[in-house]
C-alpha cells in the first residue's frame, strides 16, 4: 500500500510539471537546449525513482499468496506511472529535431545566398581580370563549425542520456536480484518440506508398547521355568 501511494504522488508530481517539448514545438521560439537538458535529468530521476518503486512492489508481491495478480496490478501502477515520462521524452526529442532541421535550413539558406552572392562577385571580377588582361582571383569558402556552446551543451545531454541509462540499468538489476532472492527462498522451502516428508514417509510414529505388571512379569516367568523343567 505504501508504495502504490508513493507511485501515485509521484505520477502526479511528474504529470504537474510543464511540458516542456509540446511548448518548444508548438512555438516559433527557438530550442532551449539548457532547459532541455534539466527536463531530461529531471525525466531520468523519476525513472530510476518508479523503477525501485517497482522493484520493491515486486518483492512485496512474492511474500504474498496470490503473487501473480500482485505482480500485475504493481506491473499496471508502474506502466501508468512511466508511460508519461516517455511520451514527455519523445516530446523532447521530436522538438529538438525539428529545432536542428530548422538550423540545418538556415545554414543552408545561408550558404546558398553566401554561394550565389561570390558566384557574382566572381563574375564581376573575371569581367575585371577579361579586360585587364589578369586571372579572376580565387575567394575561398567559410566552413561554418559548431560554436563553443552548441558543443557543450551536446556533450551536456549525452552526459544525461547515460546517466538516465545507468540509473534505470540498475533499478533493473535490484528487481532481478530480488526476483533470484525470492525463488531461491521458496526453492529451499520447498526442498525442505519434501525432505520433510520423506524422512517420515508421510505416516504418524507407531505408538509405543504398553508396559507389563508386576503379575504378568511373575506369570511369564513361571511359566519360562515349567517349560525348562526336565520331564
Amino acid at each position: 500500500m505504501k508504495s502504490r501511494v508513493a507511485v501515485l504522488a509521484a505520477l502526479s508530481t511528474a504529470l504537474a510539471l510543464p511540458c516542456l517539448a509540446a511548448a518548444e514545438a508548438s512555438s516559433d521560439k527557438p530550442f532551449d537546449a539548457a532547459a532541455a537538458l534539466a527536463e531530461r535529468q529531471a525525466l531520468g530521476r523519476q525513472r530510476a525513482e518508479f523503477d525501485a518503486l517497482y522493484a520493491n512492489d515486486q518483492a512485496a508481491c512474492r511474500e504474498r499468496f496470490a503473487v501473480s495478480d500482485c505482480l500485475d496490478a504493481a506491473r499496471l501502477r508502474h506502466s501508468a506511472a512511466v508511460d508519461p515520462l516517455i511520451r514527455r521524452q519523445q516530446a523532447l526529442d521530436s522538438a529538438e529535431r525539428a529545432a536542428k532541421a530548422r538550423t540545418a535550413r538556415e545554414q543552408a539558406a545561408s550558404r546558398e545566398a553566401e554561394a550565389g552572392a561570390e558566384a557574382a562577385s566572381r563574375g564581376k571580377s573575371s569581367q575585371s581580370a577579361t579586360h585587364a588582361g589578369a586571372p579572376p582571383p580565387l575567394v575561398a569558402r567559410p566552413r561554418s563549425l559548431p560554436s563553443e556552446e552548441e558543443r557543450r551543451q551536446a556533450l551536456a545531454e549525452r552526459d544525461a542520456k547515460a546517466t538516465a541509462q545507468a540509473n534505470a540499468q540498475r533499478a533493473r538489476q535490484a528487481a532481478r536480484r530480488a526476483d533470484l532472492a525470492q525463488r531461491q527462498k521458496l526453492a529451499a522451502e520447498q526442498s525442505r518440506e519434501r525432505a520433510a516428508k520423506l524422512s517420515d514417509g508421510g505416516r504418524k510414529p507407531a505408538a509405543p508398547l504398553p508396559e507389563p505388571s508386576a503379575s504378568a512379569i511373575e506369570q511369564f516367568r513361571a511359566q519360562s521355568q515349567g517349560a525348562s523343567a526336565p520331564r
